[in-house]
């Protein structure tokens, strides 16, 4: 559990802390009991102190930022563990006094461990804060420890996107296409890979949801692979060499993506719909001609 409380390092650069200098830290605002707990990074209900009178029968860890492996590959998702026994410890732990105010420098880290809730036996819970020291960090050893002594009675992982595709492992593809979009020049040509073999590798992505600015769009998931005839990689190639670039933004979104990928696997990505981009080696984006298109759909 102590290694779930990894802390990720923002910046090498220090920060002063805020709040008053010395003294004896004020005490930290009363969590509110909710009839559900919040299990992902931005959760709404603000940790603090266990109210008076609420007595846990459950601790619930949840880790927003797990992951999980499957026939299918890697999924990203959140994670929340149910630990039950003697919560005593782990109440005295969450009720030891945050550290004063340090008023010299700080390193500007964030704290990314997992959130920390208790249940009751009438289906209410509190996010816990835990212990802060001088800079407002979290200091979870105590509490840890005490979350170790528990027995583990249920676990339970929420998947929210493959990040890794066992089956485009398999084929040699990346488990989602390069998009990374650089507007080009007047003068740039495109950088592809020499005449060799290209395996293409296809990708479906949900249209989004709405439209506007705002619009959910699902990211493209990995949708098979074939390896193009050499006639088609000289079609794609002589054609993909003369591309103009593009030179201002786009925002519709492709349902239909393939990734170019050579021997030496720095692909290219062309949108099959959309804004019918080709994006080369360098992530420039340049107007994919017809002929690719229709190399491509072919």
């Amino acid at each position: 559990m102590r290694a779930a409380a990894l802390m990720l390092v923002a910046a090498l650069l220090l920060a002063g802390c805020a709040g008053t200098p010395g003294g004896v830290a004020p005490p930290r605002p009363v969590a509110t009991p909710v009839p559900a707990l919040g299990c992902g990074g931005g959760s709404a209900d603000p940790a603090g102190a266990v109210p008076d009178g609420f007595i846990p029968r459950a601790a619930y860890l949840c880790d927003p930022h797990a992951t999980q492996d499957d026939a299918e590959g890697t999924w990203s998702g959140t994670r929340l563990t149910r630990l039950e026994g003697d919560l005593a410890p782990v109440l005295a732990a969450l009720a030891e006094p945050d550290e004063p105010h340090w008023p010299g420098p700080c390193p500007a880290i964030g704290f990314a461990g997992p959130l920390l809730w208790l249940g009751d036996g009438a289906g209410l819970f509190v996010r816990a804060a835990y212990p802060a020291d001088g800079c407002g960090m979290p200091r979870t050893d105590a509490v840890f420890t005490a979350l170790d002594a528990l027995t583990v009675v249920d676990e339970h992982f929420e998947p929210d996107g493959l990040i890794d595709s066992a089956a485009a492992r398999r084929d040699g593809c990346p488990s989602v296409p390069p998009v990374t979009v650089l507007l080009g020049h007047a003068a740039d040509a495109p950088e592809l890979p020499g005449a060799q073999a290209l395996t293409m590798c296809r990708y479906r992505a949900d249209p989004p949801t709405s439209d506007g600015p705002d619009a959910s769009v699902s990211s493209p998931r990995y949708a098979g692979a074939s390896v193009l005839s050499e006639k088609a990689v000289r079609t794609i190639l002589e054609s993909a060499a003369s591309a103009l670039p593009v030179t201002s933004a786009c925002r519709e979104s492709a349902s239909a993506l393939v990734a170019l990928v050579p021997e030496d696997g720095m692909a290219v990505t062309v949108e099959l719909d959309g804004c019918r981009r080709l994006l080369d080696r360098g992530h420039r984006a340049f107007i994919a001609p017809g002929a690719v298109l229709r190399a491509l759909h072919g």
